[in-house]
Order: structure tokens, then sequence, then C-alpha cells
């Protein structure tokens, strides 16, 4: 059950930290300084998936998420030149390889759907056509890809985070309002608190992710969903609500009540679901 409930708050603060960046306006900092560090597995393993990635033409950048409770958020952009894609992917991790490698399947999942969604032929579209899958709430498909002439300039009828996806098949909104993640600064140096150290985890476990949340005067509750059966085969659901936090929205109804930077707030939703 401490595992379950252990991921269930990283995600929870993964997207309280992605949400507060994001729309707060605040820069973010590369990762790493070059490749992704170290022998371990993780480590080894993420090197040959990015290089992989290069070799299929991606450019990938692997981001620092700025958290409020000091764990490691990572953020990875994809950017497809010749398909003219964005995608991306965040993950919490107890190391900053585990989050990066977290990060970038989910950016890669996000760049896979986007796929999709640009193909009329894929087999979500033909299974539109065939009525074996229900449209809503994407746009019907456009060969011209100008998505945005079908929302509203201030974004009140993007009410649905997969709309994201669609909204930035279009490429006049892959523009410099995506700047953010194509030029970060440059690594924290290891001597800023916020980088943590390279190989050492933070809240690697529940009881020590719950004492972070106490340091920081937050209340975590959870919730045991595991059903009989779930139970039977040893696994363990959770639901976890921490009063305070703020979670990821569609960019018709963003979070803002939250202190907001100077360079905020940013309505412009970020490319993933």
């Amino acid at each position: 059950p401490d595992r379950a409930r252990a991921a269930a708050l990283r995600e929870v603060l993964e997207r309280d930290a992605v949400t507060r960046w994001w729309i707060g306006g605040a820069p973010a900092h590369r990762l790493f300084d070059a490749a992704p560090p170290g022998d371990t597995p993780e480590a080894v393993a993420l090197r040959l998936a990015l290089a992989q990635a290069a070799d299929a033409g991606l450019r990938v950048g692997l981001l620092r998420v700025p958290c409020p409770v000091g764990v490691v958020v990572a953020a990875a952009f994809i950017e497809d030149p010749a398909r003219r894609l964005v995608a991306f992917g965040s993950a919490c991790r107890p190391t900053a390889v585990e989050a990066a490698a977290k990060a970038f399947t989910e950016a890669i999942g996000t760049h896979e759907a986007s796929l999709e969604l640009l193909d009329p032929d894929s087999g979500f579209h033909r299974a539109v056509r065939a009525g074996r899958v229900d449209p809503r709430p994407f746009r019907p498909h456009r060969a011209d890809r100008r998505y945005a002439l079908d929302f509203r300039p201030d974004l009140r009828d993007v009410n649905d985070v997969r709309l994201h996806l669609q909204l930035h098949l279009d490429p006049a909104v892959q523009d410099g309002r995506l700047d953010r993640l194509r030029r970060p600064l440059p690594p924290l140096p290891a001597t800023d608190p916020r980088a943590g150290t390279a190989g050492e985890p933070v809240g690697a476990d529940l009881p020590a992710l719950l004492d972070l949340m106490a340091r920081h005067d937050l209340r975590v509750i959870a919730v045991d969903l595991t059903t009989p059966r779930v139970r039977e085969h040893g696994w363990h659901v959770a639901r976890i609500i921490v009063p305070g936090l703020v979670g990821n929205a569609p960019a018709a109804f963003p979070f803002l009540g939250f202190p907001i930077g100077p360079g905020g707030p940013v309505l412009h939703p970020l490319p993933f679901s």
C-alpha cells in the first residue's frame, strides 16, 4: 500500500509543480549538462532511448521543473521537425534520471497520440468513421492543420486537456509561446539546494515524502481504493489529496489561485493531455 500511496503523492506533486511553473511564467533549467550521467541500468537505458529518438529525427530537451516541496520533477519536450509536431511529458521520481526517463516516456506517448490525430487513416479516425469510437472532444480532422481556427482566441472552449494535443497540431501554435521549453536556462550548479544530489534519492519512499510534506505544512489525505479482486493479486490502488496544491486543467479553466510571477499568467497550454 505504501508504494501505491507514494506513487500517487508523486503524481500530485508533479502536477502541482508543472502547473505553478508553466502558468506562473518561471523559467526552467536544463536537467543535465550533457547526457544523463551514471552507469545504472536506468541511466544507460535512458541514454540509449534518447539516441534512438535522435536517430529518428526527434529533438528532445530534458528540463528541471521547480518544485516548492523540493522533490525532483523533470519534463521532456519533443520537437519533430519533419512532421511539425511537439510533445511534452513530466514526472516526479526520487532521482533525476528516473524522473527524466518517465517524463520522456510520457512525451513519447503524447507524440504517438498526436500522430494518431494527425493521420486521417489512423486507427482512431477509422474507428470514429465506423462509429466504434466517440469523437468527442476532438474537432473534425483538418487537412490544413489550422486547428487554432476551430477554437476561440481566448481558448475558453478548450475545455478538455485532450484538446491541447489537437490545438498543437497547428504549426502556427508552435511559436514563441513554447520557447521556455526550447531554450531553458543552464543546469543548476551542484551547490544550489534546488539541484539536490545527482545520485541521492529525494523522497525515496512514503515516509520520506511525508516528512517533506510535513516540513511544508502540507496535509496528505490518502484513500485506499483497492478492490478485493485487485488485492488478491498483490496490487494496491490509492488516491491522494493534498489541500493547497493544484492539478492540471484544460486551457479553458486555468488554476490562478496561487502567487503568479512577473512572467505570468501564461494561459497558453502545454502540448500534453
